[in-house]
């Protein structure tokens, strides 16, 4: 999924975390966006598509 980048699987699912309200799904894309990180190359499309922000925002909300 990371790693076909004709699919545009990252940024469909940046895209859903940022459209979708139902925080538990959110955070469940910001975990596979997080891990995905981990791929070369992905990191740069998350930040690009400011997912990087996003994920922190949620971090940000659900500290205790």
């Amino acid at each position: 999924m990371y790693q076909q980048r004709e699919n545009r699987g990252v940024e469909r699912m940046i895209c859903a975390m940022a459209t979708i309200s139902d925080m538990p799904v959110r955070q469940n894309l910001s975990i596979l966006l997080a891990k995905g990180c981990r791929v070369p190359g992905v990191r740069d499309v998350v930040h690009q598509f400011r997912g990087i922000q996003m994920m922190q925002e949620l971090q940000s909300k659900f500290k205790l």
